[in-house]
């Protein structure tokens, strides 16, 4: 697992591999790596501007740089990395679908060129997986949606054969967490935790507004924004590990393997995230998928703020299946996206009685059309002052690393509200496979109840 210490360990030695081998490109792109990691943005843009100087024709560098530069906004400065790549390896497919997405289609040859390199035998299945969603994206462009929709359902369903998320298994494991995970169970332990209010998890499912919630809340200068981190997840293993007594339920294991295993766990996640920023009032965690087990949040850290974001399932679905998420736990067919929507809508019902006033719910379909009233929102329940640059999100000049990147850096619109629409009715017949993803949960948390 990686760690903030694993992290810093990794820089100070490249860095001294570095002195003997100062101009090795390879040596640039793993310390990049792990600057990135770091929040380190400066440091990695100037190391990479130094090696594509000395080494201009390498399109690793130039496709790292970048990447780095999409992400903290400059989009033109990427552009003209990516159209460099293509003129010194034409039809380079990462480039190519990064234009796309980029939306400098015309530069790339459009359709045609997508197209062109699609029927390219020896494109690799990374690269035709992301080459296929880049042509979807291309037939919506045209207005072919239905033919976009069926590029989009195939390419889905393809990654998710060649190596997808078993989501029967992830309904298993949250039926079993909500037989753990129970208010009373909840209550009984009371507030053992650390009282730091610091942490801040925003949540949803993917693409349901938590980046831009999280823009949003990083424009404050007392709120640091920290992205998708994988502490709260290793923080929560360790403590699960900690309990080695398998004969008891979960929190009672925790509970009786050391007196103060939940404060230890609040000290641990907050040495991680000090790591990151040091001195922020407050910290965001923006993983959406830390939703599955918001319960620990109630009990390591009962001050801390949880932010829900929530989206209408259609509009939600429609924006998973055209995202090419480089996550292999999201690699879903466009059925299962259905049911793993259903799976987290029964956890987001089991948690809200145990989250109670700690968690706040905002609708995505709210936060861009009253914008100033949900941003004000979010805010006040963070107990900070009013801060007017969080009106003015898209000024943020922090790196975003998600799906999102482009979105948050165009400001506040709601031109994505209906574009489900586009796809017409099959989207809307997924709801049935919504209910029962969602009534296997809720089930499972009632025989739970009655069970104790």
């Amino acid at each position: 697992m990686v760690t903030p210490e694993s992290l810093l360990a990794a820089r100070n030695r490249l860095q001294r591999e570095r002195r003997t081998r100062p101009h090795d490109p390879g040596l640039v792109l793993q310390l990049v790596s792990v600057l990135e990691q770091l929040d380190a943005w400066s440091e990695s843009r100037r190391l990479l501007d130094a090696a594509v100087r000395r080494n201009p024709g390498d399109d690793e560098l130039r496709m790292a740089r970048a990447r780095i530069n999409s992400y903290l906004g400059d989009f033109g400065t990427a552009r003209d990395d990516y159209l460099r790549v293509l003129e010194q390896t034409p039809g380079h497919a990462e480039a190519l679908c990064a234009l796309v997405f980029h939306g400098c289609a015309t530069d790339a040859g459009g359709l045609p060129a997508v197209e062109a390199q699609l029927a390219a035998a020896e494109v690799p299945a990374a690269s035709r997986f992301r080459l296929e969603y880049a042509r979807a994206r291309l037939l919506e462009g045209e207005g072919r949606f239905d033919e976009a929709l069926e590029v989009y359902r195939q390419a889905n369903a393809a990654r998710a054969a060649a190596g997808g998320m078993d989501l029967d298994a992830k309904l298993r494991g949250a039926r079993a967490v909500v037989g753990d995970l129970r208010p009373q169970a909840i209550e009984r332990i009371g507030n053992k935790g650390h009282s730091s209010r610091r942490p801040v998890f925003i949540v949803g499912m993917p693409r349901s507004g938590t980046s831009l919630a999280e823009q949003v809340l990083g424009s404050h200068p007392k709120i640091y924004a920290a992205g998708e981190r994988l502490f709260w997840g290793e923080t929560l293993r360790q403590l699960i590990l900690s309990a080695r007594d398998p004969s008891r339920p979960v929190l009672d294991a925790i509970d009786r393997s050391h007196p103060h295993a939940w404060k230890r766990a609040g000290l641990s996640y907050l040495k991680s995230m000090a790591e990151v920023n040091g001195s922020a009032d407050r910290v965001t965690d923006k993983l959406p998928a830390n939703f599955a087990l918001l319960p620990y949040v109630r009990l390591v850290f009962p001050r801390a703020k949880v932010i829900h974001l929530r989206r209408a399932p259609p509009a939600t679905l429609t924006s998973c299946i055209r995202t090419p998420f480089t996550d292999p736990t999201l690699a879903f067919t466009l059925d299962d996206w259905a049911r793993f929507y259903g799976l987290y809508e029964g956890l987001m019902e089991c948690w809200r009685p145990i989250l109670g006033s700690q968690m706040l719910e905002v609708d995505y379909e709210l936060l861009v059309s009253d914008f100033p009233a949900q941003a004000r929102r979010m805010v006040d329940f963070l107990e900070l002052d009013w801060n007017e640059a969080c009106l003015r999100p898209e000024l943020n000049r922090r790196a975003v690393r998600t799906a999102s990147l482009e979105q948050v850096r165009r400001g506040v619109h709601t031109e994505s509200l209906d574009a489900w629409r586009r796809f017409g009715s099959r989207i809307e017949e997924l709801q049935p496979l919504i209910d029962a993803g969602r009534s296997q949960v809720v089930e499972a948390a009632s025989t739970a109840q009655v069970g104790q």
